[in-house]
C-alpha cells in the first residue's frame, strides 16, 4: 500500500470516505437494508457499508452518519489538525476470520444498526450517490 497517498487522502477536505480491506476476503450482500455480520458489505444507493480493517470517514459523510457520532465508535480517532475520522479495527493484512478480529468487525456492525445508518440511508434517499458526486466532481 502506497503510504504517501494514504497519507495525503487522510488529510484531504474532500474526503467522504475510504475503506482499506482485503477484497478477497469481504462478502457482498444484497442491498436489502439490514445490517451485516463480519467481512459482510453492501451498497446502497451507490454508497459501501462495510467493517474493514480500516477506514477514513471526512464531512462528505455526515448526510451519511455524523462524524461527532462515528467518533462515538470506541476504534474511533480523530485526524489531528482535520475534521476526519479514522477507525482501525485490525491490521490490513491481519486475517478478518481471526476470532478478535471478526468481534471488532461485528461490533462495527452493530455499531451501524444501533444508529440505523442502512435502513434510514436507504429510505432517505432516493438518489444514487456515485451519479451525485459524479456530477460534482465534473
Amino acid at each position: 500500500m502506497n503510504s504517501e497517498f494514504l497519507n495525503k487522502m487522510r488529510y484531504d477536505a474532500s474526503l467522504i470516505y475510504c475503506f482499506c480491506y482485503n477484497p478477497d476476503e469481504v462478502n457482498w450482500l444484497s442491498t436489502d437494508g439490514t445490517s451485516g455480520k463480519g467481512s459482510d458489505a453492501r451498497k446502497i444507493r451507490g454508497v459501501t457499508f462495510m467493517a474493514a480493517p480500516k477506514m477514513w470517514f471526512g464531512e462528505g459523510y455526515n448526510p451519511i452518519l455524523e462524524l461527532k457520532t462515528i467518533m462515538g465508535f470506541k476504534y474511533s480517532k480523530p485526524i489531528q489538525y482535520d475534521k476526519n475520522v479514522y477507525v482501525e479495527l485490525f491490521e490490513l493484512y491481519d486475517s478478518s476470520s481471526l476470532k478478535e478480529n471478526r468481534k471488532k468487525q461485528d461490533e462495527f456492525w452493530r455499531f451501524l444498526t444501533a444508529n440505523r445508518v442502512l435502513s434510514s440511508y436507504e429510505k432517505n434517499n432516493s438518489f444514487n450517490f456515485l451519479e451525485w458526486v459524479r456530477k460534482k466532481n465534473k
